[in-house]
C-alpha cells in the first residue's frame, strides 16, 4: 500500500529485498521470487511505533542487518535491530528541522520535510537533507 509519494527499497545482507511499506506502517522482506518472507512495524503513538500517514518514507539496511528508518510528521531517525525491535533515535526534530531554517517554514511545509539515509559498514548514518543542500553524519554515541 502506498498512498503517497514515498516508497523505499533496498536489499539486505541476508539476501532479502526489504520494502517500505508504508500504507501499513511497515517494512516487509521479498525473497528474489517475490514471496513475503516477514514483515515488523506498527501504526502508533510510542517512540517505537510509525506515527502519522505514510511512514516510514525512508530507510537503510546497516550491515548487521539492523534498519536507519526516517519519518515525516514528527521528523526523526531511529534505529532497529535485524529483527525490527527498536533500539534507538540517530536525531529528533529539533536536530533535523530546528532553530532559523524551521521558523521560516509553515507548518504545512515542515509536515512534507523528508530525509533519505544510508548507513556504513562502521555505522554511521548519513542523513540527505534536501532543503538545506548538505549531508548529516551520525555516529553512535555511548549512553
Amino acid at each position: 500500500m502506498v498512498p503517497s509519494p514515498y516508497f523505499d527499497l533496498a536489499m539486505g545482507p541476508d539476501g532479502l529485498l526489504w520494502v517500505a511499506n508504508p500504507g501499513r506502517h511497515q517494512i516487509e522482506a521479498y525473497t528474489a521470487k517475490g514471496d513475503r518472507e516477514s514483515a515488523w512495524g506498527k501504526f502508533g503513538n510510542t517512540l517505537s511505533d510509525f506515527t502519522a500517514c505514510c511512514n516510514p518514507v525512508n530507510f537503510a539496511v546497516m550491515a548487521d542487518g539492523g534498519f536507519v528508518t526516517c519519518e515525516k510528521g514528527v521528523v526523526r531517525i531511529k534505529v532497529y535491530d535485524a529483527g525490527g525491535s527498536f533500539t534507538g533515535v540517530v536525531a529528533g526534530p529539533e536536530q533535523l528541522t530546528g532553530g532559523a531554517w524551521s521558523i521560516s517554514k509553515t507548518p504545512e511545509q515542515r509536515q512534507h520535510v523528508r530525509f533519505d539515509v544510508a548507513a556504513d559498514n562502521a555505522g554511521h548514518v548519513y542523513v540527505l537533507d534536501r532543503d538545506r543542500s548538505v549531508v548529516r553524519i551520525f555516529m553512535h554515541k555511548e549512553a
